[in-house]
């Protein structure tokens, strides 16, 4: 009876030494499971997206299968219109945002302008900072666009690739879309 209980002792006292230890290794390694974690997220995230946008789109695909078109054409079309609406948007807010960008900084100015005026203020050299600063952002930002889509795909070829594999992954998503809801479900 006696080393029973000397047993259940040990194996407790066991237990809790390879707890710990699993702990402190875990702690130490805490910077590669980090890493680890990111770089599975990095690899993930694209799928993600498209799973997201595939479920999204689905229904117009349904829509355009019910009035008699192929689904590759509903899957062509929905993919095309959403491609189109977004190239639409972004050269119809590009400058938008210009005009926007310098009618705030415009306002900031004459605001700043106003107030030296109104209370007599010497904001002469803060005025002077400001107006080079502003007429500096606008320029760098539109000569950032100007130079075209080549600098612009050097500098953000990460994005670009995940934008990629995402919408090729969505197709193929909004392609499958009905074997992957049977498997859901």
């Amino acid at each position: 009876m006696n080393g029973m209980i000397k047993n259940k002792i040990d194996f407790k006292l066991i237990n809790t030494a390879i707890i710990v230890l699993i702990i402190t290794l875990l702690y130490v390694s805490g910077g590669l499971w980090r890493a680890i974690l990111y770089k599975s997220f990095q690899i993930f995230f694209p799928f993600l997206i498209a799973f997201a946008i595939a479920y999204a789109l689905y229904p117009y695909v349904l829509k355009l299968v019910k009035h008699k078109l192929p689904k590759k054409l509903s899957v062509f079309i929905v993919v095309a219109v959403l491609i189109g609406t977004f190239i639409i948007l972004g050269t119809l807010a590009v400058p938008l945002l210009f005009d926007q960008l310098g009618s705030l900084f415009n306002s900031i100015i004459t605001f700043i302008k106003e107030i030296s005026m109104k209370y007599d203020i010497d904001f002469g050299p803060l005025q002077e900072t400001l107006s080079g600063t502003f007429n500096d952002i606008i320029k760098k930002t539109g000569s950032w666009i100007s130079n075209g889509v080549l600098s612009v795909i050097s500098t953000s070829i990460s994005y670009i690739s995940t934008l990629v594999i995402a919408l090729s992954a969505s197709i193929y998503f909004l392609c499958d879309m009905e074997k992957i809801r049977k498997r859901i479900k």
